[in-house]
């Protein structure tokens, strides 16, 4: 997965002068506040996942004008996105597929001022959002109590809902949204090796070790938010409105990141990257490259330093023709 991630990644970059791309601020855990304007493909290497966002129509709304002279559109779209159990080396096993998996509904209404007339000139858009998604996780977990299939396949369902807005004003873009939902705790748990012994048709035995979640420190069905805020600055103005300079748009991000999870206190998980956008079009964010501290207070006590908890993630994305 994360070497698919990097391919795209790099393709990316290859193809940014012949694609229209979309915007991707995901932090480390693939929460984000801005979200895809048009069809997208979007990789996220820390998380890991693909993720894939279908427009199944963009309307002009029936009052195309409000009062203050923005245009109006609805949109519609879905979403499904698809990643490997963290700690488990291989998508597929004996088992069957070991994935995570969301599909969900996405609603937006946009405003957006009519395109300036100079390339100096300030543009500015908005968009109130409203998504809601279903999730299904299967991980192994163990259980050294059970005589036969120590370890094994666990599911279980989640729900997230999610409102936010997300816009531009000039050479700034900004996004605030929170969600909340109900999801199981297997982010918050490590993997253990286990041995198990099994016996060939010769009468030999072997030994052969799997990795899996301890069932006993497994728990679902928790209550679990997440408050998040974007801001991104574009660096090189004169550089992306000047069509023959070979220097693409270059974003600064911070991103605000507050996560709730039952049973766990609240941790606050900032981040900060560097994003490069599409030339002649940098508002259309095509890869960036991340850094975020996971529970900057260390809300948890945990032993690990602030580095130990410090996350690095690559993050690309292409439109959909």
């Amino acid at each position: 997965m994360k070497k698919l991630a990097c391919l795209c990644f790099a393709l990316c970059f290859a193809a940014h002068s012949s694609y229209a791309q979309t915007s991707i601020f995901e932090d480390s855990k693939g929460e984000s506040s801005i979200k895809a304007f048009k069809n997208s493909i979007t990789v996220n290497t820390a998380d890991p996942n693909i993720a894939l966002d279908f427009n199944t129509f963009q309307r002009r709304s029936t009052t195309p004008k409000s009062k203050a002279g923005y245009d109006k559109f609805e949109r519609l779209g879905i979403l499904a996105k698809l990643k490997a159990n963290e700690g488990v080396s291989a998508l597929k096993n004996e088992d069957g597929f070991l994935v995570d998996g969301q599909l969900g509904l996405y609603y937006g209404l946009k405003n957006s001022l009519p395109a300036p007339i100079k390339t100096d000139e300030e543009g500015e858009a908005y968009e109130t959002y409203f998504s809601a998604n279903i999730s299904l996780d299967r991980s192994e977990v163990y259980d050294l109590t059970r005589t036969k299939d120590v370890v094994y396949a666990k599911s279980s369902t989640g729900w997230k809902a999610e409102i936010g807005r997300f816009g531009y004003v000039g050479n700034l873009l900004y996004g605030v949204g929170a969600n909340f939902g109900y999801s199981n705790n297997i982010e918050e748990l490590s993997t253990k090796s286990i041995f198990l012994n099994s016996t060939s048709l010769n009468g030999n035995t072997a030994v052969k070790s799997k990795t899996a979640f301890d069932i006993t420190e497994y728990k679902k069905n928790l209550f679990n938010s997440n408050l998040n805020g974007d801001i991104a600055l574009l660096l090189n103005r004169q550089a992306a409105a000047d069509s023959s300079s070979e220097t693409p748009p270059i974003f600064a991000a911070l991103h605000f990141r507050a996560n709730y999870l039952d049973s766990y206190k609240v941790r606050l998980n900032p981040a900060a990257g560097i994003y490069l956008a599409k030339k002649g079009a940098p508002r259309n964010v095509v890869a960036g490259l991340n850094f975020q501290i996971l529970d900057l207070l260390n809300s948890q006590n945990e032993e690990s330093s602030a580095w130990d908890r410090l996350s690095i993630s690559l993050n690309a994305g292409f439109q959909i023709k």
